[in-house]
């Protein structure tokens, strides 16, 4: 009989907290109705969250850019700073590009790389950041009676009643 393992990799934004045996899953009970596991089968977790950059170095392909997005994804400044440094980013094969996508939340276009798709999101951030700021001002603004609802409106583009909805939801 060949060895069985099951291969998991551990694409959350902390390291691995699970177990490392199949049976560790099934409850005693589960066990006595189920009757023991034919092999006792281990698991094997790859982490990036715990491989040091030697373990990173041996690896060539497209999978060591993936592990270290899932390490450096909840670190904005350092996700950004990898995917700015790593010129393999431009060329994804399909596969690779769809998983990073799923990790990610960014999308390729056919014609733009990694790197621009990361400075979009960038930037598209900034600016809904502005926005937000903007508007913080414009209800501060009509709370303390220096402007009027319509020109609030009008100011942060939208109707009167849309613009009531946001000032309320903003202030409770």
């Amino acid at each position: 009989m060949k060895p069985v393992i099951i291969v998991v990799l551990n694409m959350s934004d902390r390291k691995w907290g699970g177990k490392l045996k199949l049976e560790d899953y099934f409850s005693k009970s589960d066990l006595e109705v189920l009757g023991p596991l034919m092999v006792n089968v281990e698991m094997l977790v790859i982490d990036p969250h715990t491989m040091g950059e030697e373990e990173f170095e041996g690896l060539t392909t497209d999978l060591e850019l993936i592990l270290k997005v899932i390490k450096n994804k909840s670190d904005k400044r350092a996700f950004y700073d990898y995917i700015k440094s790593e010129k393999r980013f431009a060329n994804l094969d399909e596969v690779t590009a769809k998983l990073f996508s799923e990790l990610t939340n960014i999308e390729k276009n056919e014609e733009d790389d990694m790197c621009k798709a990361v400075e979009d999101l960038i930037n598209d951030s900034k600016a809904e950041g502005r926005a937000e700021g903007e508007a913080i001002t414009i209800f501060k603004l009509r709370r303390d009676g220096l402007i009027q609802k319509e020109i609030a409106a009008e100011r942060l583009r939208c109707t009167i009643e849309e613009y009531e909805r946001r000032e309320n939801s903003f202030f409770s």
